[in-house]
């Protein structure tokens, strides 16, 4: 029994502990089931929001297929639309073929034209090389027949001269051997026919049978004279030889004294054409106290040499032509010996004693130092008494009036619409007085030196030109030009601060100064012509001479130059033409006739357009270039409405369809742009 009990009690003990578990398991099974409610909870929720999701995607798909319906509509559209581009663009680009195709069509046209213009300049340049030519040809021609004419006019006067002449046949004999007698020999007739031992000559020339025995002594004399002359060359070449073989026996020490006397002798050595430089330390052999060195000169023993720049020269020279263009000097005429008294004058202002001498020398070894400067080299023929000192006015009122001349030709300026037009405010000046410079072209400046200078000589205008083209190249290495083909009008006028002016201003001065000294040149060759064998000018041949170069001097310049030869007319005696031409050359200013003249702008429009055939030499009579002004590279020129009017040009079928022609090539220009 308490067996049977213990075991129910173990039984029941079991499943109290399995009870135990049980409700443990369940409240650990609870526990973990707490967490899974609240995620199913959750998912609950979130099944609400996707499937209220879902009903919004289901919205957005309706709306996206509408939406794809309308895509494909407008793609077939764009597939449309873009079949249509290409075919365009294939037709685009045919025609960019095509046009490329006459764009390298056009460009080998243009080459050929490029070369065919090369061509005919080279050909113009020849042209004009050879129509110089031909008017240097044609000048001397001229003067050739003047001189024909001249002779021609003068045949009937010669004509008498030969019969009276053959008339006084033995006078004349005479008298021609009594000029060889004196010019060859030395002596007179009567002294060579005494001397010659002939019975015939007696001692009185009137005495003599016949005139040829005279001229017979006369030939026996020249006969013999290639026989010394022979006799003294060989004495000459015998005594040169004496000479170097001396030479060799002076010694070392001797040597230099030796040189110094050879030099002495010879005055073609080089010592007697040196050229002075401003760097040369040696001293000053001064010149003496005498009258005839100019008063700042005077000096002896030595003058210590000084170098003077070339600026400061500069300087100095231009103040003292301000000193002779001042009014002090206003209408009065300096000669070359007054010249050097004001210089002298004009030195004692800055200068005094020694310091004034060494200056002086110093610049008158400048005046050869720097012979390639116009300033300079003026200044050493003024001095000299080459050119008359009044040189400097008319090349003052040259350049004056070129420059002037320049400047109203100058090329317009273009305004610029975005700038402040002409109310610009101040603080606009500079920028504006810089744009608005003043500018000339090349093809002007030619034009303007061809109105002035008229008459001068092609070669001379050709160096002209080529001073103007070296003196672009410069101002375009500098930056100054402001196109390539224009530059502006106070570059080439200005002046340097070593007193250096434009190559081209430079060549006007000298070539000014040159004319001037070949109108001397001209004057003395003529003068010479007319004077005797010994040089004596007659007062009636001189007048002649003057009258004859009314084509070179003006007329009231040739009667002061009568006045300043013959000063005295009741003294009329020859005197040596060297000296008749000194007085007139300082005593008045030689200048030719065209020198230089003064133009006006139409001048210079009338130039530029004479290039080419004249109305005269045209092919075609009835065409427009006989009426029309030509167009130029210089200047825009512009056709005359009014000859239109009367011309034949619009009178024919031609003429009419060129205008349209030319109408639709202009419409066609715009369109392109």
């Amino acid at each position: 029994f308490f067996a049977l009990v213990a075991g129910h009690h173990a039984k029941s003990k079991a499943s109290d502990e399995r009870a135990f578990i049980a409700e443990a398991e369940r409240a650990e099974m609870q526990k973990q089931f707490k967490p899974r409610e609240v995620e199913l909870a959750q998912e609950k929720s979130k099944v609400k929001e996707l499937r209220a999701q879902v009903e919004r995607l289901k919205a957005q798909l309706e709306e996206a297929t509408e939406q794809t319906a309308m895509v494909k509509d407008d793609h077939e559209w764009f597939v449309q639309r873009t079949k249509h581009a290409l075919h365009d663009l294939g037709d685009a680009m045919t025609r960019d073929q095509h046009q490329q195709a006459d764009i390298r069509n056009l460009e080998r046209l243009c080459k050929e034209k490029v070369q065919k213009v090369d061509e005919l300049e080279t050909q113009v340049t020849v042209l004009t090389n050879m129509m110089h030519e031909k008017e240097a040809d044609f000048a001397r021609l001229e003067d050739l027949l003047k001189v024909k004419e001249r002779q021609t006019k003068e045949l009937p006067q010669l004509k008498q001269k030969l019969e009276r002449y053959e008339a006084d046949e033995s006078t004349h004999e005479l008298a021609f051997a009594r000029q060889l007698a004196t010019e060859v020999f030395g002596k007179s007739l009567k002294e060579l026919c005494v001397g010659s031992g002939r019975r015939d000559g007696g001692s009185d020339l009137g005495q003599m049978k016949s005139s040829k025995v005279a001229l017979s002594i006369l030939a026996s004399k020249l006969r013999a004279m290639p026989q010394k002359i022979e006799e003294q060359a060989i004495t000459i070449q015998r005594l040169k030889w004496e000479v170097a073989d001396t030479r060799q026996l002076i010694p070392v020490w001797n040597a230099e004294a030796a040189e110094d006397l050879r030099d002495a002798y010879d005055m073609d050595a080089p010592v007697h054409h040196e050229v002075f430089s401003m760097k040369d330390k040696r001293a000053f052999a001064a010149l003496g106290l005498g009258e005839h060195v100019p008063p700042y000169l005077r000096a002896e023993g030595f003058v210590r040499h000084i170098f003077v720049s070339k600026a400061e020269l500069e300087d100095f020279i231009a103040s003292f032509q301000k000193y002779l263009l001042s009014e002090d000097f206003k209408g009065v005429e300096i000669t070359p010996e007054q010249l050097h008294a004001e210089l002298h004058n004009f030195m004692k202002k800055s200068l005094e004693g020694e310091a004034l001498t060494e200056f002086a020398y110093a610049f008158i070894c400048s005046l050869e130092a720097h012979r390639e400067d116009p300033d300079f080299e003026l200044m050493d023929l003024i001095l000299t008494g080459v050119v008359h000192p009044s040189v400097f006015n008319d090349q003052q009122e040259l350049l004056r009036e070129l420059q002037t001349l320049i400047r109203s030709c100058q090329e317009g300026h273009i305004e610029d619409p975005s700038g402040p037009g002409l109310r610009a405010t101040a603080k606009h000046a500079s920028t504006v007085s810089v744009a608005m410079r003043e500018q000339v072209s090349r093809r002007i400046i030619r034009a303007v030196l061809r109105a002035v200078f008229p008459d001068k000589k092609p070669e001379r205008h050709n160096a002209l030109a080529r001073a103007l083209h070296t003196t672009f190249q410069q101002l375009s290495q500098a930056g100054k030009l402001p196109g390539p083909d224009s530059a502006y009008i106070s570059d080439i006028f200005s002046t340097s601060s070593d007193g250096q002016q434009t190559l081209l201003i430079e060549e006007v001065r000298r070539q000014h100064y040159y004319e001037i000294v070949d109108c001397s040149v001209e004057l003395a060759r003529r003068m010479q012509a007319a004077a005797s064998s010994g040089g004596m000018l007659e007062f009636d041949d001189s007048k002649a001479v003057l009258n004859k170069c009314d084509n070179l001097i003006d007329a009231h310049v040739l009667d002061k130059c009568m006045r300043l030869a013959w000063p005295d007319l009741d003294d009329k005696n020859p005197m040596r033409y060297g000296e008749a031409l000194r007085r007139i050359r300082q005593g008045i200013l030689l200048k030719p006739k065209g020198l230089w003249v003064k133009a006006e702008p139409k001048d210079v429009v009338e130039k530029l357009l004479r290039i080419g055939p004249s109305a005269d030499q045209q092919l075609d009579p009835a065409s427009e270039a006989t009426s029309q002004p030509k167009r130029v590279r210089g200047a825009k020129v512009l056709d005359n409405p009014t000859l239109k009017l009367t011309s034949d040009q619009y009178n024919t079928p031609d003429g009419l369809q060129r205008v349209v022609l030319r109408g639709g090539n202009a419409h066609a220009r715009d369109i392109d742009v």
